[in-house]
C-alpha cells in the first residue's frame, strides 16, 4: 500500500506505521513500491540505502510527521 493510498484511505496513516519510522519507497522504472517500518531511523536509513542503490526514490516519514 502507497503513502498516498494509507492518507487517503480510511484508516490513519499513524494506526498504520507499527514502527517509529516508515519508508516508502517506488521504483520508477519496474514500477514497484514498498511499505516497511522501523524502530529506528538509523534502521530505516540503512534499507533506504540499499533500495536507493536498486532503483528505488525513497521517503521516510516519522508518525510526528503523519500527522501534519
Amino acid at each position: 500500500m502507497s503513502l498516498i493510498e494509507l492518507i487517503q484511505g480510511s484508516a490513519s496513516p499513524i494506526a498504520s506505521v507499527r514502527g517509529q519510522y516508515l519508508l516508502q519507497g517506488h521504483h520508477p522504472v519496474a514500477g514497484n513500491s514498498v511499505a516497511e517500518s522501523f524502530m529506528s531511523f538509523k534502521s530505516a536509513v540503512i534499507r533506504a540505502s540499499e533500495l536507493i542503490k536498486t532503483g528505488y526514490a525513497i521517503e521516510i516519514w516519522s508518525p510526528t510527521s503523519l500527522e501534519s
